[in-house]
């Protein structure tokens, strides 16, 4: 929530600790690494390619709700806005991994 609601220095310093305790649960490393992409430009193309590797291996988070990063993504004119949407939907499991290969930059992410 703090991403969405435009709160960024606390949110990558929250972020930072999180990973710093290198969780194991695959699905909070699927959220993670959603909320990087979202909102951290610095990362792409390479933490595309760890979510690439998570959803390929079937880490979900079923029911989650990523509509108020998508807002806050749309807000702040991240160009992969649709991208972020269809990976959200994917996470969720509202949506096939499949539906993801008419972006080119998930075809072209290697899996990490």
């Amino acid at each position: 929530m703090l991403f969405a609601t435009g709160r960024e220095i606390e949110a990558r310093e929250l972020l930072g600790r999180i990973e710093s305790l290198k969780p194991q649960n695959g699905d909070l490393r699927l959220e993670l690494s959603f909320y990087r992409l979202a909102h951290l430009a610095e990362v792409w193309p390479a933490e595309l390619g760890v979510l690439k590797s998570l959803l390929i291996n079937g880490v979900r988070s079923r029911g989650w709700n990523f509509s108020e990063n998508i807002n806050r993504v749309r807000q702040t004119g991240q160009p992969n806005v649709e991208l972020l949407q269809a990976i959200a939907d994917v996470i969720a499991d509202k949506s096939s991994i499949e539906t993801l290969d008419r972006f080119p930059e998930w075809i072209h992410a290697e899996p990490s």
